[in-house]
């Protein structure tokens, strides 16, 4: 047997918070005996004063007074609240006249709580129904070990209940099986569904379809009438129950109810699908922050960034203060989540091919794009105009002028951090020769973004090569082994403004300490000081730019120039300089190394002396350093300082083919000898006396 049960004055008082008003309770509650609905329920029980024009009762005298003279097939219902329960000292026990039924919401916290609650209900004489709230959140076994533990007070029902309207059919014909295979016979299932993702009606005719057990109830309420997006309306599914089902409800009742009663309601109050209805069920979280924020005027985007940067338990329960707290927190942001700063400096044909790439998408996402330029000339921030005049108002232009030379890097950084940081949730400082896969990011790093992490390190899959992506960093010692060395990467980043902005408060530019690598050496310094929650996400993070406008450009030569300062004595004093909770692994740490970026092997080296960054006087004056930050023995590094740079990586090629690390390469046999020659040579300028032992050490 199928039975409807109608809860348009309980559920509905959600809505007018139940001042449904004394003549039209009475006129509400004799129009549904009039349709034939099978069990009307009339409001809550609870302890708290009573008011005649409100279904909120505090004694079952009262609900009697409402029910009258009984219908014959009819039952009349109360609901009660195990967080706020009539006392059962307060409820008085069962006759003929109280209504037969009592429904008490079991919240999956408080199930010991529940279960003793519905024994004494069970005691007084009533029959129960037992409303287990949300059951998405119980896993198959917990929602098994539930039925069984009030089977054991032979209920008349157990629902399967989509409090806010977040399940999918085929989830809740998954409950409404398990339910049916492990409730004690004689015991009815019942399916209470919300409208917030309008599958309400089509979950109710697939419950009526299913070869149950036992009888089901169906909840349903005039128009819908309910808290959200609404419930199942009494008036469509008691048209289907009629035309399938083989009842014979009266929907003229119903339509008078909705006419007089309802209609009125509605023009004051509104309920029903909504967008930030469905927005609430997308997230698991009480309609009530969508309803809190939709009166108070907040778009659905708006609504959508506040309730996904919520915790998981503080969506639960509406609490006003939690609403206002994110509301002030994408209020200050302008709904902004992400800015991208793209640092770049005389490349025009560069920023042009990252912003052809990203734009649409970055529009879409409501990501903005800052193109932070220290160009000599106007034409980068022509291009971004260009942009700008074609409707990508996410792409902006800000000129940076103050630039030196070594530590220019790190001084536009932290200006471009202090600019924006007041105007995005987080920002990703990022380098202009390689383009964001942004559409491809975005599923992987919002996840994150909505747990509120202080830092985001990303990575090319294909570079993860000792699987450290896809982790969640509390420990500041795991994430300075693992992503020190990637934190190096400009781009590499994407940190919470709040975060960045005490970063760089606590821990400003230091020209001894971190000088030259400022970004990775200051969310060290600052991790060590705090608590923190960093994450690594790896995929298919970046798009290569075309060779022919990344080719030989000055920046790469200045920096490969450069690399026994940085990768030498920078990175040493940079590393030793940590606090002392890093000292063990420092060792580790400072041999420098990523899949892409191996600064002390020959094939680097060879470069870095064919560019002129490499030489005696060099070798010299770093080789201090070079024992703690490579494993590269110095005589290659002198050998290398004394090979002509036009040699260089022919003589190179040599020492990486008899290490097997390249295929060799099919040289005339003069020229091997040749080769041989030059290499035997240069060696024996280094151990055989043309540098002193001494200044090997």
């Amino acid at each position: 047997m199928i039975k409807l049960l109608d809860c348009t004055l309980r559920d509905g008082g959600y809505v007018n918070d139940w001042k449904f008003g004394h003549k039209a309770i009475k006129d509400i509650k004799e129009n549904l005996e009039l349709s034939g609905v099978d069990i009307i329920e009339l409001g809550f029980i609870k302890n708290e004063p009573e008011n005649k024009d409100r279904t909120v009762f505090n004694n079952i005298d009262s609900v009697k007074k409402l029910i009258g003279q009984k219908l014959p097939n009819r039952e009349y219902a109360v609901m009660a609240e195990v967080v706020n329960p009539l006392p059962l000292d307060m409820l008085a026990p069962y006759d003929e006249e109280s209504p037969e039924i009592i429904r008490v919401i079991v919240w999956k916290r408080m199930l010991k709580e529940g279960f003793e609650y519905c024994k004494g209900i069970v005691e007084k004489g009533y029959k129960l129904c037992v409303q287990p709230a949300r059951v998405s959140q119980y896993s198959d076994e917990e929602f098994v070990d539930m039925i069984k533990m009030f089977n054991e007070l032979n209920p008349m029902a157990i629902y399967v209940v989509d409090s806010w309207g977040t399940m999918y059919k085929e989830e809740l014909l998954h409950y409404l099986k398990l339910a049916d295979e492990n409730l004690k016979d004689g015991i009815s299932v019942g399916y209470h569904g919300h409208n917030n993702m309008m599958q309400a009606f089509d979950v109710a005719c697939a419950f009526c379809e299913q070869p149950l057990k036992r009888d089901l109830i169906i909840d349903a309420s005039v128009y819908g009438i309910g808290r959200g997006a609404g419930n199942l309306n009494t008036e469509i599914f008691a048209k289907y129950a009629n035309t399938y089902l083989d009842k014979f409800y009266d929907l003229k009742p119903l339509v008078k109810i909705y006419n007089k009663y309802i209609s009125q309601i509605y023009k004051k109050e509104k309920w029903g699908y909504s967008v930030p209805y469905f927005i609430s069920a997308k997230y698991n979280c009480n309609p009530n922050f969508a309803s809190y924020y939709e009166k108070k005027g907040v778009s659905a985007e708006l609504i959508e960034r506040a309730i996904s940067t919520m915790k998981p338990d503080e969506r639960i329960i509406f609490k006003k203060e939690v609403a206002d707290e994110y509301y002030t927190k994408i209020d200050k942001y302008h709904g902004k989540r992400l800015g991208i700063i793209l640092i770049t400096a005389n490349k025009p044909a560069v920023v042009h091919c990252f912003l052809q790439r990203i734009a649409h998408t970055a529009a879409e996402l409501n990501v903005d794009i800052i193109v932070y330029d220290g160009s000599k000339n106007n034409d980068t921030k022509n291009i971004t105009q260009m942009f700008t005049a074609k409707g990508f108002s996410n792409i902006k232009y800000q000129y940076y002028s103050a630039l030196d030379k070594l530590n220019s890097i790190d001084r536009k950084v932290i200006s471009a951090y202090e600019k924006y940081s007041d105007d995005y949730e987080y920002l990703w400082v990022t380098r202009d020769s390689l383009s964001i896969n942004l559409d491809k990011v975005w599923a992987g790093i919002i996840d994150y973004m909505n747990a509120a992490v202080d830092l985001i390190v990303v990575d090319e899959k294909t570079r993860d090569y000792k699987n450290h992506g896809s982790k969640i960093y509390t420990d500041c010692t795991q994430y300075f082994v693992e992503q020190c060395h990637q934190t190096t990467i400009l781009g590499a980043s994407i940190v919470r403004s709040d975060v960045i902005k005490n970063i760089i408060k606590e821990v400003p530019l230091d020209m001894e300490k971190n000088f030259g690598i400022w970004q990775p050496i200051s969310y060290l310094e600052y991790f060590a000081k705090h608590d923190f929650v960093a994450a690594s996400w790896v995929g298919d993070l970046w798009v290569m730019m075309p060779r022919t406008l990344t080719r030989n450009k000055r920046g790469t030569s200045f920096w490969h120039k450069n690399t026994l300062w940085q990768w030498g004595e920078r990175w040493y004093k940079a590393i030793t300089s940590l606090p002392e909770v890093y000292d063990e692994f420092k060792p580790y740490v400072l041999k420098f190394e990523l899949i892409d970026c191996k600064p002390f092997s020959l094939l680097f080296l060879a470069n870095v002396r064919k560019l002129g960054g490499l030489d005696i006087f060099k070798v010299n004056k770093y080789k201090k350093y070079l024992p703690y930050v490579c494993d590269t023995p110095i005589w290659q590094f002198y050998v290398l300082s004394l090979i002509p740079r036009i040699a260089v990586n022919r003589i190179v090629r040599i020492f990486v083919e008899k290490s097997g690390k390249i295929k060799r390469r099919k040289y005339s046999k003069s020229r091997r000898l040749a080769f041989k020659k030059v290499l035997k040579y240069s060696r024996s300028l280094v151990i055989g006396g043309g540098v002193a032992p001494s200044q090997l050490n």
